[in-house]
């Protein structure tokens, strides 16, 4: 069936129970295998008509779609009214071989003339929107059509010869993706924004969006913003909060419900927002900016509360392994922030890591006015990642430029190990269920993993991506690595779990004999070093 025919057979379907139907359809092409573009404006009124089978030909075949009309039970269609004027875009399938079938939609009729006192009924019993019908209609066509992907993501485990799997790319917006995000409690949601702090312009129009692993389509919300966004974070208790923060030196409170909501903006930082932490136990997290500048911030009842801020410095404070007390008057220049982390560990979730432009990491105290416990001074450019070890956060590991990987024991000047994985190295993170086990990734993509239970001099797999990486995350619930390049796409890759030595879904059970082993291992390690080093 052509393009025309079918959108003469849908006319008719919407005409043959109700003439004074508009004409303001939205049509999907099945030769181009997209949404085709529609304007939309306030009090809108929306059509969705699915009634019958349908088939999608690979790309290769002739495009067809069979579609069935029953008389008895004739499709209707209903008006959706929008509070304010709003676009929906769709992206383009990426794959065209699905067979299913969707029954018909119940969607009422809004249209016809009060000849009688008519009942509006709406879907579930509640309120229904323009967004809620778009996005419940994507997850029945996703669970269709990406049923083969999500089936992979879900059953794959892969093995060291094999230790990755690539399920899908998104390419929706052609700008620098700045920051990735994993939600807290849903392993499989992720908040991706854009933003390039190079741009002299600061006023040009950025995104964030809110994607789902198993949605394969699109973003399940988009948020348009006046500048840049240039990092995010969940907030750890309040699920549907989180803060955003901007190239401007501002950050922003979004209430994620029924739609995304603005509900506070403040300026916070002279430069841009580089990092946003939050701490585990509490509603607060810390700022940090390229102006040198970190603050601590509380959520109250959906608002920002400033409780503490200060400015690092390469030296001038008493308790620095490596710098005397020096006068105020006497400290040098200030260093910029770019990457900072907070223990995750609630016995230590005062403990927070700071990375500065210089390569100096500072570990700082939330509970004494963000005062510096320990410098760590090895890295000759940028830190671009810190972490702590999750079964012994006196372990820490930091992420730089200069190529370098450094694991750090505290109280200890030098640092334990030290890896040259000859690229700039953006992303540095400890596996949350295994105490030896560390992820790296470089600039190219070259992505890492050491297991010093196995051998502490060098990697145990490396695996090229060949991409431009300007951020990257990985969600530990699924062992789900997100990959931002430079020219907007994001990478959707599940590694593989062959050097896990147990089940997951036995790890409840097992719950305190594992972290009890696990500490047992990172305690075996850390004596090894501190042997070498003496």
């Amino acid at each position: 069936m052509s393009e025309a025919s079918l959108y003469e057979q849908i006319v008719r379907i919407l005409t043959a129970n109700n003439y004074e139907a508009p004409d303001n359809l939205v049509n999907f092409s099945h030769a181009r295998q997209e949404f085709l573009p529609t304007s939309f404006s306030r009090n809108a009124k929306f059509h969705v008509v699915v009634d019958g089978s349908y088939q999608l030909k690979a790309d290769y075949e002739e495009p067809n779609v069979q579609h069935s009309y029953d008389k008895q039970s004739q499709a209707t269609q209903t008006q959706f009214k929008l509070t304010q004027a709003l676009t929906v875009q769709t992206a383009q399938v990426s794959f065209a071989h699905s067979t299913g079938m969707i029954s018909r939609s119940g969607i009422y009729d809004l249209y016809r003339k009060p000849r009688a006192k008519a009942t509006v009924h709406t879907a579930f019993d509640k309120e229904v929107t323009l967004f809620q019908a778009v996005v419940l209609t994507e997850r029945i066509v996703a669970q269709q059509i990406g049923r083969k992907t999500i089936t992979e993501y879900v059953m794959w485990q892969g093995s060291r010869q094999q230790p990755h799997k690539l399920l899908y790319t998104i390419n929706q917006v052609k700008q620098q993706v700045s920051c990735i995000r994993f939600h807290p409690q849903r392993k499989d949601i992720f908040a991706v924004s854009y933003g390039n702090r190079n741009q002299q312009n600061t006023t040009k129009t950025s995104y964030f969006e809110i994607y789902s692993v198993n949605n394969i389509f699109n973003a399940i919300y988009r948020v348009e913003t006046s500048t840049d966004v240039m990092c995010m974070a969940w907030s750890p208790f309040q699920y549907n909060i989180i803060i955003v923060g901007f190239l401007n030196g501002q950050l922003a409170v979004y209430q994620i419900d029924q739609c995304i909501t603005l509900l506070q903006r403040v300026h916070a930082h002279d430069e841009f927002v580089s990092s946003i932490s939050f701490k585990v136990d509490r509603s607060q997290f810390i700022s940090t900016s390229l102006d040198g500048s970190y603050k601590l911030f509380e959520i109250k009842q959906s608002q920002l509360r400033e409780i503490h801020s200060a400015k690092i410095y390469d030296n001038g404070y008493e308790n620095d392994i490596y710098a005397k007390n020096v006068p105020t008057s006497q400290r040098t220049s200030i260093l910029g922030v770019i990457s900072s982390k907070f223990c995750q560990d609630p016995k230590t979730s005062f403990l927070m890591l700071l990375g500065t432009d210089s390569g100096v990491v500072r570990m700082l105290s939330s509970s004494l006015y963000l005062s510096v416990i320990q410098t760590f001074i090895q890295h000759d450019m940028a830190v671009y990642s810190v972490d702590f070890n999750h079964f012994n956060t006196d372990l820490i590991v930091s992420a730089s430029e200069d190529f370098t990987v450094k694991l750090w024991l505290k109280k200890v000047p030098k640092p334990l190990l030290s890896f040259d994985l000859g690229e700039p190295v953006m992303f540095c993170r400890f596996c949350e269920v295994k105490s030896t086990v560390l992820i790296c990734v470089t600039t190219s993509g070259k992505v890492c993993f050491f297991d010093f239970a196995t051998d502490k001099d060098t990697f145990i797999v490396q695996i090229n991506l060949a991409m431009e990486v300007s951020t990257v995350e990985i969600s530990a619930g699924f062992m789900i690595l997100t990959v931002g390049e430079a020219s907007g796409q994001v990478s959707v890759i599940k590694l593989s779990q062959w050097w896990k030595d147990f089940d997951l879904r036995k790890l409840e059970n097992r719950k305190e004999d594992m972290r009890r082993k696990n500490m047992d291992a990172v305690a075996q390690f850390i004596d090894q070093c501190m042997r070498g080093m003496n």
